[in-house]
């Protein structure tokens, strides 16, 4: 349960949503990337979105302690948004993707035109792209730490999971 004294010391002074995401990609590449392997390497547990989307919808929930709305596959009107957070009045769009075994970079570049479209629709200057990154090697494409799209910005959050 969460004490009073802690909602209010962190509605006063509540960390950024790019910092919650960098600390659950940090928190999950240290700790949890396991869990999205049958065959490390080789072959990711089945559902692996929607479990990765149950994971970080899970932390986020109780990294804003009960006080923000925190929701997954959210109908968009053109697609659904994997995890939509509005706390305090402020939306948060996150898009997830999947990088290695079997899934490409193209896959995650993918988000980015979602995320791009989801900003339009709802009027907001910036969206977040999560990405596991299951691939053996570091080498080859790799994704900008932020994009500056036609409207608003995407914050790209790695999360390796394969060591």
């Amino acid at each position: 349960m969460v004490e009073p004294l802690d909602r209010m010391n962190f509605l006063s002074d509540p960390p950024s949503f790019l910092k919650l995401l960098k600390d659950y990609a940090s928190r999950i590449s240290r700790q949890h990337w396991e869990v999205f392997w049958v065959d490390k390497g080789d072959k990711y547990v089945s559902n692996l979105e929607s479990i990765a989307q149950a994971n970080l919808s899970m932390y986020l929930e109780g990294a804003y302690k009960g006080l923000g709305f925190v929701g997954r596959e959210i109908n968009s009107g053109n697609g659904y948004i994997d995890i939509f957070v509005n706390y305090l009045g402020k939306n948060h769009i996150v898009e997830i993707k999947m990088v290695g075994a079997g899934w490409g970079i193209g896959w995650a570049e993918s988000g980015l035109t979602q995320l791009d479209d989801y900003m339009e629709l709802y009027n907001d200057q910036e969206a977040y792209l999560v990405v596991f990154d299951g691939r053996k090697t570091s080498k080859g494409r790799q994704l900008d730490n932020k994009y500056e799209l036609k409207n608003g910005t995407v914050n790209v959050v790695k999360t390796p999971i394969y060591f």
